[in-house]
């Protein structure tokens, strides 16, 4: 809107912070590596209604692929306490050190550069990045940044992943999300508006 000269890709905003921390909740609590975590998703905003999916996402084990939520067999965990950790994540880590996880940031910027225009995402698997609606993915409406399960085959060309299957809990809390990135997006239009009122 305010930089037609650039294409609205190009772009996008950090959930690979948050990424990065629920793929590692998911594996502490399934007991495998963190790198055979994949198909995890953010969707929505980078605040405390982010949505943390763990209903898709898979781990690569010695049997073979297999479903996290299975392994760890318990859905009121998944959709309770893991879902407010990694949304809550940021403040608990201020709250215990007095200062914020500037390396934990410093990291997810250098994963979501390198993974967007770098190596892309592994066949199979996604990241997490905040992208301009152009299309209505998962019934989210268009005109924000949101952010969804992404994937990367070409360098710096990103597509939604439209595969993840979403209950209706899931659907509500998404919902919740972008009310709130509405919300933001309107308060931030209003304040330009009024500043350029008084140039």
């Amino acid at each position: 809107m305010n930089a037609p000269s650039l294409p609205a890709e190009n772009f996008t905003c950090l959930t690979f912070l948050d990424h990065n921390r629920a793929r590692a909740q998911l594996a502490m609590k399934a007991k495998v590596p963190i790198e055979s975590i994949k198909r995890v998703a953010i969707f929505g905003n980078h605040s405390a209604t982010q949505v943390p999916d763990a209903f898709n996402a898979v781990a690569q084990t010695p049997k073979g692929e297999q479903s996290v939520a299975k392994m760890i067999n318990d859905d009121a965990y998944l959709k309770t306490s893991f879902i407010k950790t990694v949304q809550q994540r940021g403040k608990a880590i201020i709250d215990a050190r007095k200062q914020s996880s500037a390396m934990s940031a410093a990291n997810a910027i250098g994963d979501h550069i390198r993974t967007w225009l770098v190596t892309g995402t592994a066949p199979g698997d996604t990241c997490s990045m905040g992208v301009f609606t152009s299309q209505s993915w998962y019934g989210v409406k268009k005109g924000l940044i949101f952010s969804f399960p992404i994937k990367i085959e070409k360098k710096g060309q990103w597509t939604v992943d439209e595969s993840f299957k979403l209950d209706a809990d899931m659907r509500k809390l998404v919902a919740l999300t972008e009310k709130e990135l509405e919300e933001e997006r309107d308060e931030a239009l209003e304040a330009i508006k009024q500043q350029q009122a008084k140039l």
